[in-house]
């Protein structure tokens, strides 16, 4: 050690510093819905993504270095809508989860993920690939040329407004199964069948008709082209 210099920490103070900091991610992100109106779904658009924010956040911190961006989005975004649809369907539900529930459930799907990785170390390559791009292209070779990335996100923040919980669901869903298949657009009955699980939670049947008719309104929903 050099003269008058402070030693390294140690072990144990590592830990526990690691452990502030996992905690302050926690709690900040339980602040951001219990000021966005839990036990409420989050009220707005920017409540919505400022949750969103956090909860990447949080996973950064409790899994340093082991997703990219792009990939804490996909498994902060798959949690919400699972664990919200409930609350859309049922917003007077009396057993509410509490705003701690989301994050333990968030890790969860990290792990999973974790899990299924191919990686022996369980550390997730980033993806070289610019993804922007692809989304851009994702966007515009599903629904038209002139639609956005942009365009579809500030669609389905509008449908959460609303409350058109199986149109944002059937819309998450077709997005994802393109996204990961990229060779083909998604038939409404490979939709559907995602969506099955949550029939009895919302409360309706999803088949592939209905599947259907929620695209239809969404596509409606979307910026008209150039004239």
């Amino acid at each position: 050690m050099v003269s008058g210099g402070r030693p390294p920490p140690s072990g144990d103070a590592t830990s526990a510093e690691l452990a502030r900091t996992r905690r302050r991610a926690f709690e900040a992100a339980v602040q951001v819905w219990t000021a966005a109106g839990w036990p409420r779904t989050p009220l707005t658009p920017e409540h919505y993504e400022q949750l969103q924010t956090h909860l990447c956040d949080y996973l950064e911190v409790r899994f340093a270095n082991r997703f990219s961006q792009v990939e804490k989005n996909a498994i902060v975004m798959a949690t919400l809508i699972g664990f919200m649809a409930p609350l859309y369907a049922r917003p007077l539900m009396k057993e509410v989860p509490n705003p701690g529930d989301l994050l333990h459930r968030v890790a969860d799907e990290a792990l999973g993920r974790l899990a299924r990785s191919p990686s022996s170390n369980d550390v997730v390559e980033f993806r070289s690939r610019s993804v922007d791009q692809e989304d851009e292209a994702l966007c515009a070779g599903l629904f038209s040329y002139h639609i956005t990335a942009s365009d579809v996100k500030a669609t389905l923040r509008s449908l959460v407004l609303k409350g058109d919980v199986l149109e944002y669901l059937a819309v998450t869903q077709y997005l994802d199964l393109a996204d990961s298949e990229r060779t083909k657009r998604p038939l409404f009955w490979e939709v559907a069948d995602k969506l099955k699980p949550l029939e009895r939670k919302l409360g309706t049947a999803i088949d592939e008709h209905a599947v259907q008719a929620a695209l239809c309104r969404f596509w409606n929903r979307l910026p008209s082209g150039p004239s």
